[in-house]
This record gives structure tokens, sequence and C-alpha cells, in this order.
């Protein structure tokens, strides 16, 4: 089950065996999904949660990004707003903008992986 998960690496040989491996940058949202899945959560307890955190990462990111974040962010919302009548293209870039928001907040904990776990998951 570990070794599923991406927890340990396992070598055959004369000096191999399990060795703890730091968690895949995935494992968080994986975990997220797995939980919500698991659970059942509705889908109105993922935008509470969206919600709560998506201000704070926006306060963050307005003191902490880069040009390069900033031009980032800006060229979503040129993409986010031609795909007004595209629901598909809409929702999937949606979710970029978002993620560029978070990444740009530099909290890696509370960034990319966590925003695309419950947005995936709703």
């Amino acid at each position: 089950m570990l070794a599923a998960e991406g927890m340990i690496r396992t070598s055959a040989g004369r000096y191999g065996g399990n060795v703890v491996t730091l968690p895949g940058g995935e494992s968080m949202s994986e975990a997220i999904g797995l939980f919500v899945h698991g659970r059942r959560l509705p889908l109105h307890i993922l935008h509470e949660t969206r919600e709560a955190l998506e201000p704070f990462l926006a306060r963050l990111a307005a003191s902490r990004r880069t040009e390069d974040d900033l031009q980032e962010m800006t060229a979503l919302h040129e993409l986010l707003s031609t795909a007004v009548d595209d629901l598909r293209e809409f929702s999937l870039t949606n979710v970029r903008w978002h993620n560029a928001v978070a990444k740009a907040s530099g909290n890696e904990l509370l960034c990319k992986r966590l925003l695309t776990a419950t947005a995936v998951a709703g």
C-alpha cells in the first residue's frame, strides 16, 4: 500500500530493501480527492472550502507575485473573457486561472494541488 501511494521505494538485490521517499507533488490532491469521494461530500462543501481559501491566496499573491505570475494571470483572464460561450473551455481555463493565483501566492502547501483537488473532485 505504501509503495502504491509513492511513500516507499523497494529495490531488489544485495543492498536492496525499502526506502522511504518524499511524497510526490500530486499526493495531496490525490489524498483530498480520495477523502472527498470516500466521504461523498456534497459540492457545496467544496465550494465553501474554496471560498474560504481563495481570498487568502489572492492576498498572498498580490504581495508576492512576480512579473511572470502577473503575465500568466493576465493571459488567462483574457482567455476567460473569450471563452464565456464555451462552458467546458471556460471551466478549464477558470481552474488554470485559480491555480495561477495559488502559485503566485508562494505558499506551496496551499498551491495548485489543493485547488486542483477540490476543483476536480467537484
